[in-house]
Protein backbone atom coordinates (compact mmCIF):
# COMPACT_ATOMS: atom_id res chain seq x y z
CA UNK A 1 0.00 0.00 0.00
CA UNK A 2 1.20 3.17 -1.11
CA UNK A 3 1.10 6.33 1.98
CA UNK A 4 0.78 10.00 0.56
CA UNK A 5 2.47 12.19 2.50
CA UNK A 6 0.78 15.25 0.77
CA UNK A 7 -2.05 17.32 1.91
CA UNK A 8 -5.92 16.74 0.60
CA UNK A 9 -7.68 19.07 -2.06
CA UNK A 10 -8.48 22.72 -1.06
CA UNK A 11 -10.00 23.67 -4.28
CA UNK A 12 -13.88 24.32 -4.48
CA UNK A 13 -16.06 23.75 -7.79
CA UNK A 14 -16.94 27.80 -7.16
CA UNK A 15 -13.25 27.87 -8.94
CA UNK A 16 -14.64 25.68 -12.03
CA UNK A 17 -12.41 22.64 -11.17
CA UNK A 18 -11.81 20.35 -8.85
CA UNK A 19 -8.46 19.47 -7.51
CA UNK A 20 -6.48 16.95 -5.22
CA UNK A 21 -2.94 16.23 -4.03
CA UNK A 22 -1.95 12.98 -2.19
CA UNK A 23 -3.92 9.95 -1.96
CA UNK A 24 -7.04 10.65 -4.78
CA UNK A 25 -9.67 9.03 -2.28
CA UNK A 26 -9.98 11.82 -0.22
CA UNK A 27 -9.37 14.33 -3.48
CA UNK A 28 -13.35 15.46 -4.13
CA UNK A 29 -15.01 15.06 -0.33
CA UNK A 30 -14.48 18.88 -0.11
CA UNK A 31 -15.75 20.19 -3.31
CA UNK A 32 -18.51 22.23 -3.51
CA UNK A 33 -21.85 21.45 -4.52
CA UNK A 34 -22.96 21.74 -8.39
CA UNK A 35 -26.73 20.96 -9.09
CA UNK A 36 -29.31 22.21 -11.58
CA UNK A 37 -28.82 25.56 -9.87
CA UNK A 38 -25.06 25.86 -8.71
CA UNK A 39 -22.11 25.60 -10.65
CA UNK A 40 -24.47 24.55 -13.51
CA UNK A 41 -22.21 24.58 -16.54
CA UNK A 42 -18.48 24.26 -15.51
CA UNK A 43 -15.54 21.59 -15.72
CA UNK A 44 -16.72 20.08 -12.11
CA UNK A 45 -19.78 19.41 -14.15
CA UNK A 46 -17.75 17.35 -17.29
CA UNK A 47 -15.88 15.53 -13.97
CA UNK A 48 -19.61 14.60 -12.35
CA UNK A 49 -20.37 13.52 -15.67
CA UNK A 50 -18.01 10.78 -16.54
CA UNK A 51 -18.78 9.78 -13.06
CA UNK A 52 -22.42 8.85 -14.00
CA UNK A 53 -21.23 7.35 -17.49
CA UNK A 54 -18.52 5.08 -16.05
CA UNK A 55 -21.31 3.70 -13.39
CA UNK A 56 -23.63 3.69 -16.01
CA UNK A 57 -26.30 5.81 -14.45
CA UNK A 58 -29.68 6.18 -15.71
CA UNK A 59 -32.36 9.06 -16.10
CA UNK A 60 -35.74 6.99 -17.07
CA UNK A 61 -35.06 4.60 -19.45
CA UNK A 62 -31.45 5.76 -20.93
CA UNK A 63 -27.86 4.99 -19.53
CA UNK A 64 -25.66 7.60 -19.32
CA UNK A 65 -23.85 7.72 -21.91
CA UNK A 66 -20.94 9.71 -23.33
CA UNK A 67 -23.36 12.36 -25.56
CA UNK A 68 -24.61 13.14 -22.34
CA UNK A 69 -21.60 14.87 -21.18
CA UNK A 70 -21.74 18.42 -22.01
CA UNK A 71 -20.69 20.23 -18.99
CA UNK A 72 -24.78 21.27 -18.39
CA UNK A 73 -25.81 20.19 -15.22
CA UNK A 74 -29.79 19.59 -16.36
CA UNK A 75 -32.53 17.59 -15.93
CA UNK A 76 -30.71 14.69 -17.17
CA UNK A 77 -27.83 14.76 -15.00
CA UNK A 78 -30.27 14.94 -12.16
CA UNK A 79 -32.02 12.38 -12.56
CA UNK A 80 -28.81 10.38 -13.30
CA UNK A 81 -27.38 11.39 -10.09
CA UNK A 82 -30.28 10.46 -8.10
CA UNK A 83 -30.15 6.99 -9.78
CA UNK A 84 -26.40 6.94 -8.96
CA UNK A 85 -26.85 8.59 -5.04
CA UNK A 86 -29.41 5.62 -4.73
CA UNK A 87 -27.48 2.49 -5.78
CA UNK A 88 -24.54 4.03 -3.35
CA UNK A 89 -26.35 4.34 0.19
CA UNK A 90 -26.99 7.85 -0.38
CA UNK A 91 -29.93 9.95 -0.48
CA UNK A 92 -31.30 10.65 -3.30
CA UNK A 93 -31.35 14.74 -3.81
CA UNK A 94 -30.30 14.94 -7.46
CA UNK A 95 -27.39 17.66 -5.43
CA UNK A 96 -23.87 16.63 -5.99
CA UNK A 97 -22.35 17.88 -3.27
CA UNK A 98 -19.51 16.95 -0.22
CA UNK A 99 -21.41 13.43 0.48
CA UNK A 100 -21.64 12.45 -3.05
CA UNK A 101 -18.43 13.11 -4.59
CA UNK A 102 -16.71 11.49 -0.81
CA UNK A 103 -18.89 8.61 -1.57
CA UNK A 104 -17.39 8.68 -5.41
CA UNK A 105 -13.36 9.26 -4.73
CA UNK A 106 -13.61 5.84 -2.77
CA UNK A 107 -13.39 4.52 -6.62
CA UNK A 108 -10.28 6.69 -7.35
CA UNK A 109 -6.82 5.19 -7.74
CA UNK A 110 -3.34 6.41 -9.08
CA UNK A 111 -2.89 4.20 -12.68
CA UNK A 112 0.26 6.25 -13.27
CA UNK A 113 2.89 8.75 -11.36
CA UNK A 114 4.21 11.93 -13.55
CA UNK A 115 5.80 12.52 -10.36
CA UNK A 116 6.60 16.61 -10.45
CA UNK A 117 4.40 16.12 -12.82
CA UNK A 118 0.96 14.77 -12.04
CA UNK A 119 -0.79 11.94 -11.89
CA UNK A 120 -3.23 9.74 -14.17
CA UNK A 121 -5.86 9.11 -11.40
CA UNK A 122 -8.72 6.46 -12.69
CA UNK A 123 -11.47 5.92 -11.77
CA UNK A 124 -13.23 2.43 -11.48
CA UNK A 125 -16.65 2.30 -12.25
CA UNK A 126 -19.19 -0.56 -12.30
CA UNK A 127 -19.61 -0.14 -16.12
CA UNK A 128 -16.72 1.38 -16.98
CA UNK A 129 -12.53 2.55 -15.82
CA UNK A 130 -12.30 6.42 -16.72
CA UNK A 131 -9.47 8.50 -16.40
CA UNK A 132 -8.47 11.87 -15.13
CA UNK A 133 -5.00 13.66 -15.12
CA UNK A 134 -4.53 15.54 -12.01
CA UNK A 135 -1.75 18.12 -12.34
CA UNK A 136 1.29 18.72 -9.79
CA UNK A 137 0.94 22.40 -10.59
CA UNK A 138 -2.06 24.37 -10.46
CA UNK A 139 -3.62 23.59 -7.06
CA UNK A 140 -3.65 19.44 -8.30
CA UNK A 141 -6.29 20.31 -10.85
CA UNK A 142 -7.94 17.68 -12.60
CA UNK A 143 -7.92 18.09 -15.99
CA UNK A 144 -8.74 15.36 -19.53
CA UNK A 145 -12.62 15.20 -18.39
CA UNK A 146 -14.24 17.25 -21.18
CA UNK A 147 -15.28 15.07 -24.71
CA UNK A 148 -13.79 15.88 -27.54
CA UNK A 149 -16.31 17.93 -29.98
CA UNK A 150 -17.93 14.68 -31.67
CA UNK A 151 -18.51 13.42 -28.27
CA UNK A 152 -15.34 11.08 -28.15
CA UNK A 153 -14.57 10.04 -24.37
CA UNK A 154 -11.16 9.06 -25.60
CA UNK A 155 -10.28 12.95 -26.22
CA UNK A 156 -7.07 14.54 -25.48
CA UNK A 157 -6.67 16.65 -22.19
CA UNK A 158 -6.90 20.20 -22.17
CA UNK A 159 -3.89 21.74 -20.53
CA UNK A 160 -3.42 24.92 -19.63
CA UNK A 161 -1.36 27.02 -22.47
CA UNK A 162 1.36 27.89 -20.03
CA UNK A 163 2.02 24.51 -18.72
CA UNK A 164 5.03 22.54 -20.03
CA UNK A 165 3.37 18.85 -19.05
CA UNK A 166 4.62 15.54 -19.86
CA UNK A 167 2.60 12.97 -23.12
CA UNK A 168 0.10 12.28 -20.70
CA UNK A 169 -1.78 9.28 -22.24
CA UNK A 170 -5.33 11.13 -23.20
CA UNK A 171 -7.08 7.68 -22.34
CA UNK A 172 -10.15 8.33 -20.67
CA UNK A 173 -11.77 5.00 -20.86
CA UNK A 174 -11.20 1.66 -20.88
Amino acid sequence: MQVYASPAANATTAQGFVAGAGDPTNDWGDEGTMSTSSHTYSGATFLWQKVLYADGAKYGTHTFSPADVDGNFGANTKTATEYWQSHHGLTADGNVGPATLAKADNYLSIEISYGSYGDTVAYTGSAHTIHYDRLAGNHGEYVNYKWDGAGDPCGEATLPADYAAPDFDGSVCD
